[in-house]
């Protein structure tokens, strides 16, 4: 469960399956100009968190390791 509030950043660092399912909540409690950041996935599943994560703005990687900023 994501907790009621608004942050400045938020942190996910958990499998892309369940960066899908909490996308939504992840949003609703950033901030209006916070930040999001989202990892604990592999390069190969950049896509699938993407795809739930619309307004991400860049990808960083580190070894088989991705980060998405949104």
């Amino acid at each position: 469960a994501v907790a009621a509030g608004a942050v400045d950043l938020v942190m996910a660092n958990i499998s892309p399956e369940a960066i899908v399912v909490l996308a939504g909540d992840l949003l609703r409690v950033r901030k209006p100009g916070g930040v999001l950041l989202a990892s604990g996935f592999e390069t190969h599943e950049v896509e699938q968190v993407r795809a739930a994560l619309p307004e991400a703005r860049e990808v960083r990687h580190k070894g088989k390791w991705a980060l998405v900023v949104v």
